[in-house]
């Protein structure tokens, strides 16, 4: 199968998938996905699939490493993998979910691959979440922050997007991930 391009970045990806797929075809060198999240993982610990975790590792390192915000901390928005200005007037943001994601993904490639780089992205993007997302007087996380770290004015909770789903799934998903490594699974 033809190479179709050497890099792909894949912003606000479908879990993975689209990458994945291509870099187990061969069709692609590399690629940064903003989102690999639980799916492609929980297939490979179903599957026993040793060769995905790898893969999905993989973009986890790259995506990470491309969008880690060096200066402040917690993860950007988007970024152009070719170091161009964005478009999204939006791009230096912090967001809620890709954090969320950051923690379930990271902690299950902990899991899966007992890697303990994937462990302190783990604690590193918790702290920042605490420090940053998390509203210790009136409860809940922020939605968006600006670039530094502070809530976007007016504050946002809740919105449209930002519903009760990412922040609790992405506590029961770890709640359970943490017990099963304390009991040793």
């Amino acid at each position: 199968m033809p190479l179709c391009c050497r890099t792909l970045a894949d912003i606000g990806t479908d879990h993975g998938y689209i990458p994945v797929s291509l870099l187990l075809e061969g069709r692609l060198d590399r690629a940064i996905a903003a989102d690999i999240g639980a799916p492609p993982l929980e297939h490979a610990r179903r599957t026993g699939d040793g060769e995905l975790v790898k893969k999905a590792a993989q973009i986890f390192d790259w995506a990470i490493e491309a969008g880690w915000d060096k200066e402040y901390g917690g993860l950007l928005y988007f970024i152009d993998c070719l170091g161009r200005p964005p478009e999204a007037y939006e791009h230096d943001m912090k967001l809620w979910w890709p954090h969320d994601e950051i923690l379930i993904s990271s902690l299950m490639l902990y899991r899966d691959t007992r890697e303990e780089k994937y462990l302190d992205w783990f604690e590193k993007t918790l702290d920042y979440c605490k420090e940053h997302f998390s509203d210790p007087a009136y409860g809940e996380w922020y939605g968006y922050l600006r670039r530094d770290g502070k809530p976007t004015e007016p504050p946002c909770k809740g919105s449209t997007f930002k519903g009760p789903f990412h922040l609790p799934r992405m506590l029961t998903m770890c709640e359970r991930m943490l017990d099963g490594l304390l009991d040793g699974q």
